[in-house]
């Protein structure tokens, strides 16, 4: 009689030989990563959150935040100090405050050939606006008032000396006395410098 094993092709010729596992190993920790709990699931909410305070804390915008956290993502460093506002005099602010003193430098200029009429106008902004400006323009508005009175003072000197001839020099030194002192205030302010001698009688 045959044996049925002999029909069977999966069935081992040989009783003692030994059965291999069809199966993996039931313990994988030698062989593969172990995963914890935590490792196992992460709370997308409880994420964000975290992200959210985190971002808040080096004050970064939500916008700023969404950019930063795409930019990690993709696996670039993120750049909290990006958007970070300037400083007053950058933003805007200290331009604001250099219009007045630049208006009445240039009501000054515009006396000469006006025989001064506009510099009565600057002089009079200059004390209307000084209380109200931080030092550094204040220093601006001292150093026009002196301007308009020693300018003053030099004009009625000539017209006086006028009629023996003396005048019309006093009136020509004073007109290049006024461009250079004007010239040179000008170019502290477009600087944002306060003047540095605003009560000097010279240029």
């Amino acid at each position: 009689m045959s044996d049925p094993r002999d029909d069977d092709p999966s069935a081992p010729s040989d009783p003692a030989a030994p059965v291999e596992p069809t199966g993996a190993p039931a313990d994988e920790t030698e062989s593969g990563p172990s995963l914890t709990p935590t490792d196992a699931f992460v709370d997308p909410v409880e994420s964000e959150r975290e992200q959210r305070r985190i971002d808040s804390d080096v004050g970064l915008s939500p916008a700023s935040a969404m950019g930063a956290g795409a930019g990690a993502a993709h696996g670039g460093a993120r750049d909290y100090g990006a958007g970070a506002p300037h400083s007053a005099f950058e933003s805007g602010s200290a331009s604001s405050d250099k219009t007045m003193p630049l208006v009445v430098y240039g009501l000054y200029l515009v006396g000469i050939p006006t025989g001064g009429l506009t510099c009565v106008a600057g002089v009079i902004l200059a004390y209307m606006s000084r209380n109200d400006a931080p030092d550094w323009v204040r220093s601006h508005y001292a150093f026009q008032i002196r301007t308009f009175w020693i300018a003053l003072i030099a004009f009625l000197i000539g017209v006086i000396t006028s009629f023996v001839g003396v005048g019309i020099l006093v009136l020509l030194g004073l007109a290049v006395w006024l461009i250079v002192r004007t010239a040179l205030g000008l170019n502290h302010l477009s600087k944002g410098q306060a003047h540095p001698n605003p009560r000097t009688w010279t240029v």
